[in-house]
């Protein structure tokens, strides 16, 4: 039997061979002993052997940045995890980062295992430490040829993450497209004079909850305490995951958007809060109270007027319990 026995890619390293068994019960063990990868290919376990042969100091030099971006690309599920984590614990990584290693990232992108934790784990890395050579990379990824498979939203995320925005014709065609995954990637990177008055149409009429709690965050972010009003409306969506994502919005809007919220929880049931506005729904000023519990000092505030004043009983245990005081307390 080989077994490669790796914790978080720094701890022991050994092989044993034992002919008989060969390689079918190969086990890796990565991620600080938390993962198993079992039958890892031959050239896994010849990158770990070479990756744990380097000293310590050379495992963040050029020799092991280039077995962690191989392992990114090629290596098992959890190994590609762990040497993602290692990448963003080196220093200037952006500027270490050549041209063929970030066409290993970008291509990474593309591994069929790459939906869930691993493709978050990249695009974190290439928001944070790509750069411009990563973002050279994606965009060459683009011009590929129009017959291989369609690229994932995860590649236009990393896109978007680096570069600031999409090139227009991939934004105007993902945001035609059925697939609510891709419309919320382009309505997060939505740019120009036009996309503040796009996104409001977004958020008022896209059938896709994931792309209305797009379409609020990206429009706070360009236009900051302007999109409150939006924010605010948007605590009444059918959706329980846009009202909490429009009440985290309002909450990063500082003190404007704490009054706002409050409002929203002393306005009756069915009455707007501004002229005009959408009327206020019993949800809407549930999820306003879980906005001021993550507003700081000033949520805390509201908190605890709401929590001795208002008239409605179960708002004020609401408050109380976002306070953190529990059912039984007498504060």
């Amino acid at each position: 039997m080989i077994a490669a026995v790796m914790a978080g890619l720094d701890a022991a390293f050994e092989l044993r061979h034992d002919p008989v068994q060969e390689r079918r019960a190969t086990q890796a063990v990565a991620l600080g002993g938390e993962a198993w990868v079992r039958d890892p290919s031959r050239e896994t376990v010849a990158l770990l052997a070479d990756y744990l042969a380097l000293p310590v100091v050379d495992r963040r030099g050029d020799a092991g940045l280039a077995i962690l971006l191989t392992l990114v690309e090629r290596g098992e599920t959890p190994l590609a995890l762990s040497a993602v984590a290692r990448l963003a614990g080196i220093a200037q990584l952006d500027d270490r980062l050549s041209a063929e290693g970030a066409r290993q990232l970008a291509r990474s992108l593309l591994r069929e295992d790459a939906e869930g934790d691993l493709g978050h784990a990249l695009v974190e890395l290439l928001r944070h430490r790509g750069g411009r050579v990563a973002q050279r990379a994606l965009e060459r990824e683009l011009r590929r040829d129009a017959n291989d498979a369609p690229l994932p939203p995860r590649f236009y995320d990393a896109l978007g993450a680096v570069a600031g925005a999409l090139p227009e014709t991939e934004a105007r065609a993902l945001l035609a497209s059925p697939e609510p995954a891709r419309r919320a990637v382009a309505t997060r990177y939505a740019a120009g004079p036009e996309a503040p008055a796009a996104l409001r149409e977004r958020l008022a009429s896209d059938p896709a909850p994931r792309v209305r709690v797009a379409a609020i965050e990206r429009l706070a972010g360009l236009e900051g305490e302007a999109a409150l009003r939006d924010a605010l409306d948007a605590l009444n969506d059918e959706d329980a995951g846009v009202r909490n994502a429009a009440a985290r919005t309002a909450a990063a809007l500082g003190t404007a958007g704490v009054a706002g919220l409050r409002s929203v929880v002393f306005a009756e049931t069915g009455a707007p809060v501004r002229p005009g506005g959408a009327p206020t729904t019993v949800a809407a000023r549930n999820a306003a109270i879980g906005g001021l519990g993550s507003a700081g000092r000033e949520g805390r505030r509201a908190l605890i007027e709401v929590a001795r004043t208002h008239p409605d009983e179960s708002l004020k245990r609401l408050a109380t319990m976002a306070l953190g005081y529990g059912r039984h307390s007498h504060h």
